[in-house]
């Protein structure tokens, strides 16, 4: 790991960091972290937010520097173990998808996991 190349990973992120508190702070007339009445906790991680908006540019720009920083740090086995959680969370979708088990959950309140395994009809073994 290059010690240069560290330093200008965390000049980027102190600069992308405050870019984003400053289009969030402009967009939501107070500080980030206090509860106002447009504070939306999901907003940050882009639920609330339209593609393409500044908000969502300054929180992609952060990722992308946080992404490269913990590449920088992680070794062999980090990579494996990461690579593994992400193929295993990967088959999990795909079999949501195509048991469709995701179309019988409601879209609001909640349902029993029993009763939502007889609605779409999935194995007693899995």
């Amino acid at each position: 790991m290059d010690l240069e190349h560290l330093d200008k990973l965390y000049t980027e992120l102190g600069t992308a960091s405050k870019a984003f508190q400053e289009i969030y702070r402009s967009q939501n007339n107070h500080p980030l972290g206090e509860q106002g009445p447009s504070y939306r906790l999901s907003a940050l991680g882009g639920d609330l937010l339209e593609e393409g908006s500044e908000l969502v540019e300054a929180r992609n720009s952060l990722c992308g520097i946080l992404t490269r920083l913990h590449t920088n740090f992680q070794g062999p086995s980090q990579l494996l173990h990461q690579l593994t959680t992400q193929t295993h969370l990967l088959a999990c979708v795909k079999w949501l998808g195509e048991s469709q088990v995701i179309s019988c959950v409601p879209l609001g309140g909640s349902v029993a996991l029993e009763e939502l395994a007889t609605l779409a009809s999935v194995p007693e073994m899995m």
